[in-house]
């Protein structure tokens, strides 16, 4: 029994550094090529986590799930469960009749967040909405689309943005090709299992564009960008390596932790002000 709780005490600690370790390199990251575009709103739902869960080994698992840019780029995914992103640029008067039907101005009088009821591990649902450099964040915490109580305590100005976006399709989607895929690498120090080579042509540890820092242990962490035209043999590769099987990088081995694709201009929904 302790075993088991030391396991899934390490796992939760994992988690969250995971998530501080993301919103540190969104703010360090190179730059992708459309920066110059910017996010009008954002919608992402995630799970407090308690252990290590299937969704942390799934590619993508701490990205928005939809993204509309000033220039009518739309950036989604229709599956939680899925890494593949989809993605159609509407024309201006799509993205006119889009925002509209946001009905933007009851959003902004809504309060910093809402929760429907009182249970551990619930969905936190965001959605975030600029007006030039200032933005506006709304959560609510609960089971809001297939639970009609959850739905019935969140507030309605929430709910419609909500239900445009889980609606949202378009006859010209297509699969969205990312730039770099952001993956971070942890010492492993329980390896399991056969040790996994790392590609040669592969950024690696000494790579110019990985990061390097130290944690709370002394011990050092990196991430590593990949290019995107690496995505499919990437996630081909993933699913044989055991959780905690360890991936050889230079001549160390190495806990994998599949984050994100680098959305553009993404450092914009990950500092909050």
């Amino acid at each position: 029994m302790n075993a088991m709780h030391n396991a899934s005490k390490r796992a939760h600690y994992l988690i969250l550094a995971l998530i501080v370790l993301t919103n540190t390199c969104l703010r360090s990251q190179e730059a992708s090529p459309d920066q110059n575009r910017k996010p009008v709103i954002t919608f992402q739902s995630s799970t407090r986590m308690s252990g290590m869960g299937e969704t942390i080994w799934k590619l993508g698992f701490l990205n928005p799930d939809f993204v509309l840019y000033d220039d009518g780029l739309v950036i989604f995914r229709k599956d939680k469960n899925t890494s593949d992103f989809i993605s159609v640029q509407l024309n201006p008067q799509e993205m006119k009749s889009l925002v509209e039907k946001f009905k933007i101005d009851t959003f902004l009088k809504l309060e910093k967040s809402y929760s429907t009821n009182n249970k551990f591990h619930q969905p936190i649902n965001s959605i975030k909405y600029w007006q030039g450099s200032k933005m506006k964040k709304v959560s609510v915490q609960g089971q809001i689309q297939s639970d009609e109580k959850d739905r019935s305590k969140s507030p309605q100005a929430f709910l419609n943005i909500f239900d445009l976006i889980m609606a949202f399709e378009h006859k010209n989607s297509r699969i969205w090709e990312p730039y770099k895929l952001q993956i971070s690498l942890y010492p492993q120090k329980n390896a399991k299992g056969d040790p996994i080579p790392w590609p040669r042509d592969w950024p690696d540890l000494n790579h110019k564009t990985t990061k390097k820092r130290t944690d709370d242990d002394l011990s050092h962490s990196y991430t590593i960008y990949l290019d995107g035209t690496h995505k499919d043999e990437f996630e081909l590769m993933l699913p044989k390596i055991d959780r905690y099987q360890p991936v050889i990088i230079n001549e160390k081995p190495w806990y994998l932790a599949p984050q994100r694709y680098i959305l553009p201009n993404e450092k914009m929904w990950a500092t909050e002000k």
